[in-house]
């Protein structure tokens, strides 16, 4: 639905100003002061529908990820329907509404007032800073500059005064800079001009950073639709979901959270859902193209393979029951894990060795295999939040640990996926709960929204740019975080229900694919299907999915 707000200027340079005491990573053990200072983006307008701007989105990724902020500024709330006043009623809920958001305000307005607006927007920058002392700075200016005529060299020069005036205040400043997002204002006429100052802000990050007060771009232009914006400037709800998570991620990647705690127990763990990560190929001997296709994982041991995965003809016996498949991206080859730790490698990949020898807690099973870009080694995981890794396999510490096997958990962990590129891993509760590490990003879970599925989550998948992912529950609904919507099964099943549940969710192209215990394969990409067991059911449910 396309948000009807009034028409105001938008501010699309996003800084954030962190303070690093040392210059080095930053203590989150005290929240850090966060002021959002803009214009429209920043403030955000009442509607019908109550939509806040990015600064909720931005509270909710950052305090659910586990690092606390304090969101300062000398306004509150978002801008009245029809006054520049302040509103407060409860836009988005509860969260920290305070910020320095200044409707239609340029980059020089910022630094030296507006005298047209004098009695609802007073004050400069300087003032703001010294009454509220933030850490951090979020700056979202300069496309008011570029629609009303300034030009890219007199912007650039007042964005350098910003980064002095918050050094002023603090000399240990981190500065987030963001590109313009699109506007199709007038048609595009200004969309030049956005380009221009664009192509000029990484030579301006060059130039201003330092190693004590660090300057850093976030290319918040990339991956910006121009459809998000409901008025051809200012950005909906998924314009505000991408400026957030864009910047979040930058933030969170300096200031790291910890893995929340929880006091409950986990329940028994389930002997039906796994995960697998979507890292290679099938027995395809070529190793310099493993061409397109998955494995199917049957719970007794067997494998099948659709497309150009081909399954060994024989699997070695089974000592336990087989959780998850991992396809090896060199020889073509896959590896099967079993719930003891027991790692079987077939079609041509490298035998690595197992977990079989890991002591394990009682009813403690491994679930998720993963293997790294050299087939050369393997992440394996438990559903207590176990991680162990064979071979060049590494763990990636967050918070100061690398698993959650430490922590009381309200839910066993029934995925574990680790990032595109190998430099981090998400874990998932059966309760929809998220747990990052390494570069792996936070960008929310079901009980952060108070979303409690129709049937647990079962599966985690990262989107191809690696900053969101979606999560799949057993009855094939999804829902995304920070990654577009592809799809779920609901909708297109209506009243149909499925013949067995949804066991896993993996990448696959530009999108995913689901599995069923039955074999059924559902197909949620643009990316060919290439079968499925779902019109003859092997004679175990199949409990793993990995694609080439």
């Amino acid at each position: 639905m396309r948000r009807r707000w009034l028409s105001a200027s938008l501010a699309a340079v996003l800084l954030a100003a962190v303070v690093r005491l040392d210059g080095g990573a930053a203590s989150v053990a005290t929240p850090i002061r966060v002021m959002p200072l803009g214009d429209s983006v920043t403030e955000g307008i009442i509607d019908s529908a109550g939509e806040p701007s990015y600064r909720k989105y931005l509270w909710d990724q950052v305090t659910g990820a586990g690092t606390p902020i304090d969101l300062v500024g000398s306004r509150h709330g978002v801008r009245g329907t029809s006054t520049d006043s302040m509103a407060d009623p409860d836009p988005g809920g509860v969260w920290d509404k305070d910020h320095d958001g200044h409707w239609g305000w340029r980059v020089d307005q910022i630094l030296n007032g507006n005298g047209a607006n004098g009695l609802l927007h007073h004050g400069v920058l300087a003032d703001w800073l010294a009454a509220h002392t933030p850490d951090v700075l979020l700056v979202h200016l300069g496309t008011n500059d570029v629609f009303q005529g300034q030009s890219t060299g007199s912007t650039i020069a007042e964005l350098t005064t910003v980064v002095a005036t918050a050094r002023d205040q603090n000399p240990n400043v981190t500065i987030y800079l963001s590109t313009l997002i699109p506007s199709t204002r007038s048609g595009g006429a200004f969309q030049p001009g956005l380009d221009a100052l664009n192509a000029a802000l990484p030579g301006f990050v060059a130039a201003q950073n330092t190693a004590q007060s660090p300057v850093k771009l976030v290319n918040s232009a990339a991956g910006y639709n121009p459809s998000w914006n409901y008025d051809a400037v200012h950005p909906d709800v998924n314009g505000q979901q991408h400026l957030a998570s864009r910047f979040a991620a930058a933030f969170l990647a300096d200031f790291p959270p910890s893995p929340p705690t929880t006091t409950q127990p986990p329940p028994p763990p389930s002997t039906t859902t796994t995960t697998t990560t979507p890292v290679g190929g099938g027995g395809d001997p070529d190793p310099s193209d493993c061409g397109s296709g998955y494995f199917l994982g049957e719970r007794d041991g067997d494998v099948w393979g659709f497309g150009d995965a081909i399954a060994a003809t024989a699997a070695a016996a089974a000592t336990s029951e087989l959780t998850a498949v991992a396809a090896d991206p060199t020889s073509c080859g896959y590896w099967v894990l079993l719930e003891d730790g027991v790692v079987q490698s077939l079609g041509g990949a490298s035998d690595l060795g197992g977990f079989e020898s890991v002591s394990r807690r009682a009813g403690e099973r491994f679930t998720a295999l993963a293997a790294t870009p050299s087939g050369q080694g393997l992440w394996g995981f438990t559903d207590h939040g176990r991680l162990v890794v064979l071979g060049d396999a590494q763990r990636h510490v967050t918070g100061g640990v690398s698993d959650l096997l430490s922590f009381a958990l309200n839910a066993p962990i029934i995925a574990s996926v680790v990032t595109p590129d190998g430099g981090g891993y998400y874990m998932l509760g059966a309760d929809g709960g998220v747990f990052v590490f390494g570069n792996a990003v936070y960008q929310g879970s079901l009980p952060g929204l108070g979303v409690v599925p129709n049937e647990p989550a079962v599966g985690l998948v990262p989107d191809p740019d690696g900053l969101g992912y979606w999560i799949v529950a057993g009855d094939g609904g999804v829902f995304g975080f920070g990654a577009e919507y592809q799809g779920s099964l609901p909708p297109v099943l209506g009243v149909t229900p499925l013949n067995e549940p949804i066991v896993g969710m993996v990448s696959y192209g530009d999108g995913y694919l689901q599995v069923a215990a039955d074999g059924g394969v559902f197909n949620f990409s643009t990316s060919p299907f290439l079968g499925s067991l779902g019109a003859t059911p092997p004679d175990t449910p199949i409990v793993a999915i990995a694609p080439i």
